[in-house]
């Protein structure tokens, strides 16, 4: 059988949330997930995290930030900045927001190259932050929707990241003679 479907495409969810549906103060939108959200409920622990697709109003020729703060393997590096933001927050991308004459035509979500943030797999919470790029600024948004893709790791990979991430010990222990 020939196809073009990789593991990563087949074994994930789409979770989508709606502006409107979460809590949304101070740059911050949060969201309760049901657990029969979840389509794959006996994977791994772990999953990476991407945005699949994105749309939302809120115009004024902005770029906007888009961040979680449960992934493992990104982080902010501001060091000496006098505007940080915090550097437990992982960043997913990008959405340009596009404007014509005076009119906003909402924000666009572009993508380069998806960023696969790892993270814990299925979570009951999502909480999002949303930056405005150019300031750094929280960013307020009002409406519209964020899809995420949660793509979950095979057993072996999931073995794999728990082995690099397990304690090593600087100095071999002791033997008994």
């Amino acid at each position: 059988m020939n196809s073009n479907l990789t593991y990563s495409s087949i074994i994930c969810d789409y979770i989508t949330v709606f502006f409107e549906d979460g809590n949304l103060s101070g740059g911050v939108g949060e969201w309760e997930i049901p657990a029969s959200s979840y389509y794959y409920q006996d994977r791994g622990t772990m999953a990476q995290i991407s945005v699949a697709d994105a749309a939302f109003a809120n115009g004024s020729g902005k770029n906007v930030l888009i961040g979680i703060d449960t992934g493992f393997n990104g982080t902010v590096a501001q060091e000496g900045s006098a505007d940080l933001i915090k550097n437990n927050i992982a960043m997913l991308g990008t959405f340009q927001m596009v404007q014509e004459d005076t009119n906003a035509r909402g924000g666009h979500f572009y993508k380069t190259e998806p960023i696969k943030v790892l993270t814990p797999a299925r979570p009951s919470k999502i909480k999002v932050y949303f930056f405005n790029a150019n300031t750094k600024e929280e960013y307020d948004i009002e409406s519209g929707c964020l899809i995420l893709k949660f793509e979950y790791l095979s057993p072996d990979a999931e073995k794999a990241v728990s082995h690099l991430t397990a304690y090593t010990a600087a100095f071999p222990e002791p033997k008994d003679f």
